[in-house]
């Protein structure tokens, strides 16, 4: 059966180890972005249908002026970095712990295009030459390949949370938190914050895996590379280190360093590292973080980035009305809610968690969405809405 994000809060719940009351050392979205889901089978179709009768048709005004934008930062100046800026402002992890329903992946769309533009800068060469000018597969690459670079970094987060995770459930104790608080945010701004570090290694490797690298040039490729490695030793420290662990080895040492340190809440613990290397699958994510990655765009500015649907930020329910479908479609209310959450189980077994608000965000009903298998938040909504609760 596969594992639900809303069976993971129950059971972290009962182990008392959330912390949704507190600050998360991340940021958050708040209420001026919106949100938008992100078709991953588009965005790594690299070969696609781009005629009059193709998905990217009427968004071609969008990609043109896309393109516009990558150029504009492109032609500034070959071979340049975003400036002076931390990856976890461009994008960032909302885990599990302290977000609950809200967790997942959030990049904003104007990091896409910057991150895509500083990668065809890389292209150009000193002393400038004509004008950069792309053509339509130019721009959906560059921007596909900004978008996963970007994910990657946040991804790995979810990983170290995922370890984490699976350490709570075996020892029945918190994990995650006095790693943050032992560990992560002690240690922030220095070269000892070592998730950081292969946070940003995980962008450079991940570059070569089939479902990333699928249709992209070997010149490109090397291009994204270039322009990660670059951009990785300019970061802050912490963040800096990234490029020191990119072979096999210096990465598989690096992870089990980390998986210590996460076990022990400290940067000094004292049990051998080495254990770690019989038992690297717990540092697997538990969901694909795809599904619940998301690019985020201030209200009131439209989205262009061409594999968005609609925004869903403005997206809610009423409690009541989720609760009356939920039942209808044959969902069997449990005893043991926290506070005053209510807990149901669906036909085959799963678990969805109803939050105790009146209002329910669009990203708990993504949360219910995944659960009940509906493709997206909207599909579940119209579901509700037919069903005349």
């Amino acid at each position: 059966m596969t594992l639900t994000s809303d069976e993971v809060i129950d059971t972290l719940s009962e182990l008392g180890t959330m912390a949704t009351e507190r600050q998360s050392p991340w940021p958050q979205t708040q209420n001026e972005y919106d949100i938008y889901e992100i078709d991953w089978d588009r965005v790594l179709d690299l070969d696609p249908n781009l005629g009059n009768d193709s998905p990217f048709a009427q968004k071609r005004g969008d990609i043109e002026e896309i393109g516009r934008q990558i150029a504009d930062i492109a032609n500034q100046q070959p071979r340049t970095v975003p400036p002076n800026v931390v990856i976890d402002a461009l994008a960032w992890y909302q885990p599990i712990h302290y977000f609950a329903q809200n967790w997942g992946i959030f990049i904003t769309e104007k990091a896409v295009i910057e991150v895509a533009g500083r990668i065809a800068s890389f292209s150009r060469r000193s002393p400038p030459e004509s004008p950069l000018r792309l053509n339509e597969q130019d721009i959906l690459r560059l921007i596909g390949l900004s978008l996963s670079i970007l994910y990657f970094h946040e991804a790995f987060h979810h990983k170290v949370e995922s370890l984490a995770i699976r350490l709570e459930v075996v020892r029945q104790e918190p994990v995650y938190i006095p790693y943050h608080d032992g560990v992560y945010v002690p240690h922030q701004n220095t070269d000892d914050q070592l998730e950081e570090s292969l946070a940003c290694t995980e962008m450079y490797r991940r570059l070569s895996e089939k479902r990333y690298r699928k249709g992209i040039s070997v010149s490109s490729l090397e291009l994204a590379r270039d322009f990660v490695s670059s951009w990785i030793v300019t970061l802050p420290p912490g963040y800096r280190k990234g490029m020191h662990f990119v072979k096999d080895a210096d990465f598989s040492s690096q992870i089990n360093r980390l998986a210590n340190q996460v076990d022990a809440a400290t940067t000094k613990p004292t049990r051998s590292q080495s254990h770690w290397s019989t038992a690297s699958h717990m540092f697997r994510g538990l969901f694909d973080v795809e599904r619940v990655s998301h690019v985020i765009v201030p209200i009131g500015n439209r989205a262009i980035l061409p594999w968005l649907g609609d925004g869903i930020y403005k997206l809610s329910v009423k409690r009541r009305d989720l609760e009356k479908f939920l039942r209808r479609s044959g969902c069997q209310q449990l005893a043991g809610g926290k506070g005053s959450h209510a807990k149901y189980q669906t036909r085959d077994r799963k678990m969805v968690i109803v939050p105790a608000h009146d209002d329910l965000s669009a990203l708990v009903l993504r949360s219910t969405a995944h659960t009940l298998g509906y493709p997206s938040t909207r599909k579940l909504l119209e579901a509700i809405r037919h069903s005349g609760v």
